[in-house]
């Protein structure tokens, strides 16, 4: 299909149901691809597919996340965990437990065994603000929740773990309100399943936690799981209890006009989720979100299969902090074409008109490029990243900027610098 014959279908983007399953199973039907999944395997030790083949790592990654946690089942763990938080089983388990061991584990992933403590991929990083406080960081793990240090010029910095209490440290995000001691966190590590789609908030940074608020399901009955991205817009009110919270996640986007009191479901584009939802038998999910000079964008990705597979990511703007959205008007189609998958927006400065966005190609088997909007995100150019663009410091594992190549299914990460 044509990009023409793309947007006339469906709108802003979405493939017709025949094309979409042509392409999401021709990594089967192509005789050099095979699935890292064998019986009785493990296929991160015993199959070099899984290491080699990008389409043998989304499909292990498939078959990892193959069962769904319910929202009954999530409730319970943390109705369960709040009454031991508050002391209510404490006669049950017989008073204090004494860890006995192991002090220390190594630890195999990826074909490299690890002797040594692993938090996982950071997620967010997030330096204070303040002059009196340059030295305080916070810092969001994948795996190992969120850490602060309030050293970080030293060179050594103490860091000190700041979540271990909470029901999960699976690191999904994490964003400062409108004052640096005010952080809300999301817990779900978009590609380690766990107990997530939880919401904290903590006003003496992360010293303390509010009770978790567990995201409700989409209208389409799916329960978020993972948290992919968390942004704040403090433009109502004067206090943190106005703030605007914008959450991505797995099964949409959800949105809190009370600081983090509640949250509740917004449909970005209600036609063409129900259509992923319905028809397709995949759904949707909301990637990253980016505050510019014309408002706010969310890239918004639609799958079938699994969460990480086949993606088609739509740009939508918001000029009312995130309570209703359009496709970006795009003139030349050129981000919103039909060809991309999951695109991460950055800016220097919450508000600026200058906007990037890093894209891969619609399976996510590679690096589709590098765009560029002066106009805070309604119109796009490609800057050609993947062709002979070369980087400053270029090394024989990235000669040039096709920087996230095979495995752009997989975690992103755009930082632009204010200069």
């Amino acid at each position: 299909m044509t990009k023409t014959e793309t947007k006339t279908k469906f709108g802003a983007v979405a493939l017709a149901v025949a094309a979409l399953t042509t392409v999401a199973w021709a990594g089967e039907n192509d005789e050099s691809y095979t699935s890292p999944l064998q019986a009785g395997d493990l296929p991160e030790m015993t199959n070099p597919d899984f290491n080699e083949s990008p389409m043998g790592r989304m499909e292990w990654m498939k078959e990892q996340m193959g069962g769904e946690l319910t929202a009954e089942f999530r409730d319970g763990v943390l109705a369960a965990g709040q009454q031991l938080k508050n002391g209510a089983l404490a006669a049950a388990v017989g008073g204090d437990w004494i860890s006995l061991g192991p002090t220390d584990t190594t630890r195999f992933q990826n074909g490299v065994n690890k002797a040594q403590h692993d938090t996982g991929r950071m997620r967010t990083i997030l330096p204070d603000p303040r002059p009196s406080h340059a030295d305080t960081v916070y810092l969001l793990t994948s795996g190992g929740g969120l850490w602060k240090t309030s050293n970080f010029s030293a060179n050594k910095p103490d860091w000190e773990p700041k979540t271990d209490n909470l029901f999960a440290t699976s690191g999904g995000g994490a964003a400062f309100g409108r004052t640096p001691d005010v952080i809300y966190l999301g817990s779900g590590d978009p590609f380690r399943l766990g107990i997530g789609g939880i919401m904290y908030k903590s006003v003496d940074g992360a010293e303390s936690w509010s009770p978790a608020f567990a995201l409700p399901p989409n209208p389409f009955g799916a329960a978020p799981q993972r948290i992919l991205d968390v942004k704040i817009d403090t433009s109502a009110g004067t206090t943190d209890a106005d703030d605007i919270v914008l959450v991505g996640t797995d099964a949409g986007l959800y949105r809190s006009a009370d600081g983090g009191a509640t949250y509740s479901y917004v449909p970005v584009d209600a036609g063409t989720e129900a259509f992923f939802a319905l028809v397709v038998g995949g759904g949707h999910e909301d990637w990253s979100f980016a505050k510019t000079s014309a408002g706010w964008l969310v890239s918004q990705a639609y799958w079938q299969l699994c969460s990480n597979c086949f993606e088609q990511t739509v740009v939508y703007a918001s000029g009312d902090a995130g309570a209703t959205w359009a496709p970006i008007p795009d003139a030349e189609g050129d981000l919103n074409s039909g060809a991309e998958g999951r695109t991460t927006l950055s800016v220097a400065v919450p508000g600026d008109s200058d906007v990037y966005a890093l894209s891969a190609d619609f399976p996510g088997a590679a690096q589709f490029d590098v765009f560029r909007s002066t106009d805070g995100g309604l119109n796009w150019t490609p800057l050609g990243a993947n062709a002979g663009s070369a980087p400053t410091n270029p090394n024989v594992f990235n000669p040039d900027m096709d920087i996230i190549a095979g495995q752009a299914w997989y975690n992103h990460m755009l930082v632009v610098d204010p200069s």
